[in-house]
């Protein structure tokens, strides 16, 4: 009976070992696809390849690091060299759209495909449209967020991705 207990002890304790070494791995195909990397390098994303930071660093009002995946999958974020800011490009199905009329800071932005809006979200700024069958989303924060750079962004995302303002 004691050799019993011994041995169910010890599968429970084998059992909670394997557990254990589980989580990580299952942590980082977690973090992969919620940033996108379980679908493939930040350089195959065609947002990443869209802007180089340079380019972003206008938006966001300060150096900014080569674009990652983000969105899981659906984006693409540069984050500023000291991480105080980011600039964040977002193409999903239009299904995914939002049109946050209560948020702080909203406006319309009439003449930019469906639903055109802006908004303040999380110290920074947001603008986001409906584009053919595409809600197309820009996310700015850092020392020159604006209203106006957001929407500036996402007129020059529309354009690239080859959408009629």
């Amino acid at each position: 009976m004691r050799t019993a207990r011994f041995l169910a002890l010890a599968l429970v304790f084998a059992s909670a070992s394997v557990a254990c070494a589980k989580p990580p791995s299952d942590a980082q195909k977690l973090k992969d696809a919620l940033t996108g990397d379980a679908r493939g390098a930040s350089t195959d994303n065609p947002l990443c390849k869209l802007y180089s930071p340079r380019e972003l660093a206008a938006y966001a009002g300060q150096p900014l690091k080569d674009g990652e995946n983000a969105a899981m999958g659906t984006g693409c974020m540069w984050v500023s060299k000291n991480a105080s800011g980011n600039v964040l490009l977002q193409v999903a199905p239009k299904r995914y759209h939002r049109n946050p009329i209560h948020a702080d800071g909203y406006r319309q932005l009439p003449g930019l495909g469906v639903e055109g809006n802006v908004q303040e979200d999380m110290g920074g700024w947001v603008a986001a449209s409906i584009v053919g069958e595409e809600s197309m989303i820009v996310a700015i924060s850092g020392p020159a967020a604006s209203a106006a750079n957001a929407e500036a962004l996402l007129r020059d995302l529309i354009k690239r991705r080859g959408g009629k303002l």
